[in-house]
């Protein structure tokens, strides 16, 4: 005989048998614990619920996962604290953030044990020592005028630059004070020449940007060759600094180096009479770099020939991390491009994180840390996607994003001065002070262009006599300043550190660009000749023996 039941009969037996099972689950996920507990400890500190920075170590469950209710004991030292855990589900991990203080300034030993019951685990872990580091990024591009491309596209990509990095600090300005954006042309070449030929309201722009914090300048023109300067040229480097601080009333404190290795000791005396207080030098890091790498992250305070000045000097390595980790994927894309219109003016992703900071992080302050050269725990770093890109507009989001993902190291978004006054107001008094020429490299450029390097001095020594002559010859005649400004700004031009194309094989560009660097020797000698002729104007020559 067949017992056949109605299927709402069968359903319900159905209905009954799946929650009898799912009662067995959860009642069998509540109980599963593991027989061993191995731990791995991350480097960066997380937030803890108290708002303090917590080590975070990751708990592996062996054997078994865990679930149900049950408590994690931490002792270290006299450190203790208890955490009741309650796991709907069955876990295989746990991320675990330790009491603030542990594993900071020397290795802990912390001793965790999971407690579900009678059951009980015990484990110890050692936490080595991580600094709680402030990392301070410096957001440019590099200017390297005429290197990847034209002199026409350069200037374009760097004036652009201004205008786009403005833009993205007021659009910022309602982030958490370190994630807001700022631009640092590095140099003040693009702003001078912006000015130039702005408008009114482009010129008020640039001052109110400044005013703001959204555009912060440093002291040098260009990236040039100290060493070939003249003791009058050192000024003229720094006359569109002067030129600024009046327009804006804002102190220009930083003289940013990037690229080039080393540079002369005659900056100092100029620079301290100047109101520069600081230095901030990334060099190349690989190529023709010589002995200069051996000062990187070895700050000190440079002292004047005259022996009462100083400034302080910091090379934090090269300036190469944003090319290497997400610049290589756009900065070959402008490279050569001579049409403008092909030229990209922006780096804006959907994921910011994907390409950051995170491996140059990993392997730069574990160095620091086990170094002994480096017992700060203030990091400067730059982020540029290359010479001559435009601005990562993905920073400001990738620093709110660390920042709140993690404790330390903390992220801020800064300027040269910035970074350099927070190192000297908490280390400051404990740096040496050093004296002596810092060897310039790069200076086969000037080398492969004798006679353009000759032409140039001889340019120089007609502009210093210039301002003599003028003086004893036409005292009631204002000098011709701006003719002598603008002969000043040509050689130092010519010295600046790039020459010609990336590629010296590839034409017509490199031709072109080299015309453009050799017209600025040129103009120099010109207009050099041109005001000592006018100095002399009032001198009959023929009496003249």
């Amino acid at each position: 005989m067949i017992l056949r039941l109605p299927v709402i009969a069968l359903l319900f037996l159905f209905f009954v048998f799946d929650q009898q099972v799912a009662s067995a689950q959860k009642k069998q996920n509540r109980t599963l614990f593991p027989e061993s507990i191995e731990c791995s400890v991350k480097p960066y500190y997380r937030h803890r619920a108290d708002g303090k920075p917590g080590r975070e170590v990751i708990l592996h469950f062996a054997g078994k996962k865990f679930s149900g209710k049950g408590t994690l004991n931490l002792e270290s030292g006299n450190i203790t604290e208890t955490i009741p855990l309650d796991a709907a589900v069955a876990l295989d991990s746990l991320a675990l953030i330790l009491p603030a203080g542990v594993g900071v300034n020397s290795e802990a030993q912390v001793t965790i044990t999971l407690t579900n019951g009678k059951k009980q685990i015990v484990t110890n872990v050692t936490i080595p020592p991580k600094r709680q580091w402030t990392v301070y990024i410096y957001p440019h591009s590099h200017v390297d005028i005429g290197y990847t491309n034209t002199h026409e596209n350069v200037e374009l990509i760097h004036k652009r630059n201004l205008v786009y990095g403005i833009d993205l600090a007021k659009k910022t300005q309602d982030y958490p004070e370190d994630a807001r954006y700022l631009w640092n042309p590095e140099v003040l070449w693009p702003v001078e020449r912006y000015l130039r030929n702005a408008t009114p309201q482009q010129k008020q722009s640039i001052v109110e940007a400044v005013q703001k914090g959204w555009l912060h300048l440093d002291a040098g023109y260009v990236h040039t060759n100290t060493t070939a300067a003249a003791d009058e040229e050192l000024f003229e480097f720094f006359r569109q600094c002067s030129l600024m601080k009046e327009l804006t009333g804002k102190n220009i404190e930083t003289l940013v180096q990037v690229d080039i290795p080393g540079m002369t000791w005659g900056l100092v005396p100029v620079a301290a009479n100047l109101g520069i207080k600081y230095c901030l030098a990334m060099n190349n890091g690989s190529d023709r770099v010589g002995l200069s790498t051996d000062f990187s992250f070895k700050p000190f305070w440079w002292k004047s020939p005259d022996g009462k000045s100083k400034i302080l000097f910091f090379q934090p390595g090269s300036y190469n991390p944003g090319a290497v980790y997400k610049g290589y994927q756009y900065w070959p894309l402008m490279a050569g491009h001579t049409d403008s219109a092909t030229l990209l003016k922006i780096v804006k992703t959907d994921n910011p994180r994907a390409f950051f900071i995170d491996k140059y992080l990993e392997d730069k302050l574990p160095v620091l840390e086990n170094s002994d050269y480096y017992p700060y725990d203030i990091f400067l770093m730059t982020w540029a996607m290359a010479d001559n890109t435009p601005i990562d507009a993905d920073l400001p989001d990738a620093v709110k994003s660390w920042n709140e993902d993690y404790a330390f190291p903390h992220l801020v978004i800064a300027s040269a001065t910035q970074m350099m006054q927070a190192f000297d107001e908490k280390y400051g008094n404990t740096l040496p002070v050093l004296a002596g020429d810092f060897t310039e490299y790069w200076t086969d450029g000037l080398g492969t262009a004798a006679k353009q390097t000759a032409m140039n001095r001889a340019s120089k020594e007609r502009l210093i006599q210039v301002e003599t002559l003028w003086s004893m010859l036409n005292p009631d005649t204002p000098a011709p300043r701006s003719e002598i400004s603008e002969a000043w700004r040509n050689i130092i031009m010519g010295t600046e550190h790039t020459w010609c194309y990336m590629d010296p094989k590839k034409q017509p560009i490199t031709n072109d660009i080299l015309k453009v660097k050799f017209g600025f020797f040129q103009q120099g000698e010109d207009i050099s000749k041109t005001v000592l002729d006018e100095s002399l104007k009032n001198v009959d020559r023929k009496s003249v023996v």
